[in-house]
């Protein structure tokens, strides 16, 4: 039951709600935003910034607070896709993957009670602490178009 609403709610997630500066994206300690978005970037990638139009394929590790894993996209075999900017998306999760860049490695830390009702629309799930945090764990592999994603999937 985790996974299927947190599933949901990843696919919820993918517009930024702010611009980008590169203030934003520096290697270094956790930041926060005005949103109350926590985040770190451990790598920098390509400067430019995906379009509305691209995808972002990335690998995913969601965990709890207490590093419970919810989500790893190493265990399912396959990167997922995330839209760069779609903007029906909403919530502090949306603002990070909008500050993401294709090579680009970083850390959100979001509180789950955020990350469920904002993004998932979703209750929060039995079992996970409403007060505490989700950290996710992104690395972007590649910036494509629906197409192109496809063709990784097939090649896979």
């Amino acid at each position: 039951m985790h996974k299927i609403s947190f599933l949901a709610g990843l696919l919820l997630v993918v517009v930024g709600l702010s611009s980008c500066s590169k203030k934003d994206r520096e290697v270094g300690d956790m930041k926060t935003r005005e949103s109350g978005l926590q985040y770190q970037f451990f790598r920098l990638g390509e400067e430019q910034q995906p379009d509305s139009s691209q995808l972002l394929v990335m690998h995913m590790t969601a965990t709890t607070a207490t590093d419970s894993v919810l989500f790893d996209t190493r265990t399912q075999g396959f990167p997922m896709a995330l839209p760069a900017n779609d903007p029906n998306m909403k919530g502090m999760m949306a603002e990070g993957i909008k500050l993401l860049h294709k090579g680009d490695s970083a850390q959100f830390v979001i509180p789950a009670k955020d990350f469920y009702l904002q993004t998932a629309s979703v209750p929060v799930p039995q079992g996970i602490d409403e007060n505490g945090n989700l950290k996710f764990n992104i690395g972007v592999v590649e910036v494509t178009d629906e197409n192109g994603y496809r063709e990784m999937q097939m090649e896979f």
